[in-house]
């Protein structure tokens, strides 16, 4: 059985070049220190060395991995948890929290077992640990992507970033209750630690507003509100300042039309992340925001063409209430989100079952049989489904 981490929805703002230039880093480090050249001595003066201070060991034991599948491990969730950081915070950012968490806990490290037995321990999983505590923090509810393999079915399945992560720390938890058990706190205690740290970090840089998560943080999910609008209520003397509806109702409408034309233009310009965020959170400011067909229609495909699952859901259920001369080619979007994207081919077979095949144009047709294909073939491969509410 078989479960990897291979990428995540969450928007990217910035260039992943940090998590990158990591992930090289750490590859080049291992293939130079299992040169033969390479003492096991000088491996290990570079690990963090329990019963002694070295400052320079809580750097230069984040990049030292004990096999190739330690570094492939690693590396993967690297890949998977900087898209999420980086891509909000960009490089400098990023690479001051994943040093920050490596070189704290390393410190801590040596600093709780000076006086406990003689030992060592490497690796970036610690960091790891901290940087998928950031993500539960900054967006839980964007999806995990994840590869698997059990027995004779494969394929892939959405997982929260959130429960995601709940699933790595109830593990690490049941881990460190066996160590203790022994009478020893090793590897799982350790990567605790790293989480430890940096779940605080999410929070501060959440909550001073060093970070955008436009409305997805925990923080602003739990209150139900984007964090990102900042509603400061205005008072005058003691009393409420009364706010005439008309001129409320006229202020709306012009923040409606500005972004009305913000959205054409960051269409104009493949920039659907914009204009969807533009979209909703004028939505959420005036009360009520309807885009004319044509621009609503071109915000679905957009969203479409950069995968952006998460946020075209919504809108295509809207449309489906709303624009009801849409609806054939509405639905058969939904249909393959579910077959292609959530890889639920029952449900995407559902969907079509909505249509009456006879009344659909010959390209809507093909569309309809690709779609319905794809969908059996993924279903008498055994593919793991899951039964996800909408």
């Amino acid at each position: 059985m078989i479960f990897v981490p291979y990428s995540s929805d969450a928007p990217i703002y910035h260039f992943p070049k940090c998590t990158i230039s990591l992930i090289v880093i750490n590859i080049i480090t291992f293939i130079v220190l299992l040169s033969d050249s390479v003492s096991i001595d000088f491996v290990l003066s570079l690990t963090v060395n329990h019963g002694t201070i070295a400052p320079w060991q809580w750097v230069t034991s984040n990049f030292v991995h004990g096999g190739l599948g330690h570094l492939i491990g690693n590396m993967i969730i690297l890949w998977v948890f900087g898209l999420v950081i980086e891509g909000k915070v960009g490089w400098k950012k990023f690479l001051a929290i994943y040093m920050g968490i490596g070189i704290s806990q390393s410190a801590l490290e040596q600093i709780l077992f000076f006086f406990g037995e003689e030992g060592y321990s490497f690796g970036a999983s610690s960091i790891i640990f901290g940087l998928i505590g950031i993500g539960m923090i900054w967006a839980p509810q964007n999806d995990v992507r994840w590869f698997y393999w059990i027995f004779f079915k494969f394929g892939t399945i959405p997982i929260t970033l959130r429960t995601t992560a709940i699933i790595y720390g109830v593990l690490e938890i049941l881990s460190v209750a066996v160590e203790f058990s022994v009478g020893a706190l090793g590897t799982a205690f350790f990567h605790l630690m790293g989480a430890a740290i940096g779940v605080p970090i999410g929070i501060i840089m959440v909550k001073r507003n060093l970070v955008d998560c436009e409305g997805w943080d925990i923080f602003s999910l739990r209150y139900g509100r984007p964090k990102s609008i900042n509603i400061i209520p205005q008072y005058e003397a003691e009393e409420e300042e009364e706010v005439d509806p008309e001129e409320q109702e006229a202020e709306f409408d012009q923040q409606r039309q500005d972004a009305e034309q913000f959205i054409r233009e960051s269409l104009s310009e493949r920039d659907s992340q914009a204009a969807i965020s533009i979209y909703n959170d004028t939505k959420f400011e005036t009360g009520s925001f309807e885009l004319p067909d044509d621009l609503f229609m071109d915000l679905i495909y957009a969203l479409k063409e950069d995968q952006n699952w998460k946020e075209l859901k919504p809108l295509i259920f809207l449309g489906l209430e709303t624009l009801p001369e849409k609806s054939i080619p509405l639905t058969l979007l939904l249909a393959e989100i579910y077959i292609t994207a959530d890889q639920r081919p029952t449900k995407g077979l559902e969907t079509l079952e909505g249509l009456i095949f006879d009344f659909l144009s010959d390209g809507d047709k093909r569309t309809y049989q690709q779609l319905k294909l794809k969908a059996e073939n993924l279903q008498s491969s055994g593919a793991l489904e899951l039964d996800i509410d909408d």
